[in-house]
């Protein structure tokens, strides 16, 4: 995605943030699919859609973007603890945490990837992007997810300097209750990219 600037009124954004972006391509491509000196062959082109796209349980959706915003933060030098251990089926286990920053970071990078697939047919050209104001989320997360979160003082509060530790597993059950449409982002920005590139001729989900 390439956004020269981001903007949002409400929020300090950081720096990364664009670096992040750049990143998401390759990672998608190293995540769910087998390359060789060809590029992708069709069968593991379809294997790899089938990871992103194929039905599947939210529960499992949401692991698999949480997997790609770890492997992009990697990509962008962003340290994130997260820790992903494979069980079956494509399916894995998280661990780990995320501090309120890392799921505003989180968070924009799926309202981003949706909005990019729904604009782009009508804006070619995309220098600046516009970031909602989604601080409550972030907000309902850390209350849901941190220990005490209830007691927390977060009138008022900045949430890239709030230095609270937020568990994998609680965050993935506080998306399920609260945000499990989240993962329409993913699916609709892949299949988007790639009605982009058949209809250009250029075969490169990057």
């Amino acid at each position: 995605m390439n956004y020269k600037n981001t903007e949002c009124e409400a929020l300090k954004i950081p720096d990364y943030l664009l670096e992040l972006f750049d990143h998401l391509g390759p990672s998608i491509v190293d995540l769910f699919f087998v390359t060789d000196k060809g590029g992708v062959n069709w069968v593991e082109f379809v294997r790899g859609y089938l990871k992103c796209c194929g039905r599947m349980p939210v529960s499992a959706l949401l692991k698999t973007l949480l997997r790609l915003f770890a492997a992009t933060g990697v990509k962008a030098g962003i340290p994130l603890k997260l820790e992903f251990e494979a069980i079956d089926d494509g399916d894995y286990k998280v661990s780990g945490s995320l501090l309120p920053i890392d799921v505003l970071m989180f968070l924009w990078m799926c309202w981003t990837m949706l909005w990019n697939s729904r604009t782009w047919r009508v804006l070619k050209e995309r220098e600046y992007l516009y970031l909602p104001d989604i601080s409550p989320l972030v907000l309902s997360a850390v209350v849901s997810c941190a220990e005490g979160g209830s007691g927390l003082e977060l009138w008022d509060c900045d949430i890239s300097s709030l230095d609270v530790q937020l568990p994998a597993g609680k965050f993935l059950t506080w998306m399920l209750t609260t945000v499990p449409n989240l993962t329409e982002c993913f699916t609709q920005f892949v299949n988007a990219r790639l009605q982009n590139f058949a209809s250009s001729g250029v075969c490169n989900i990057n």
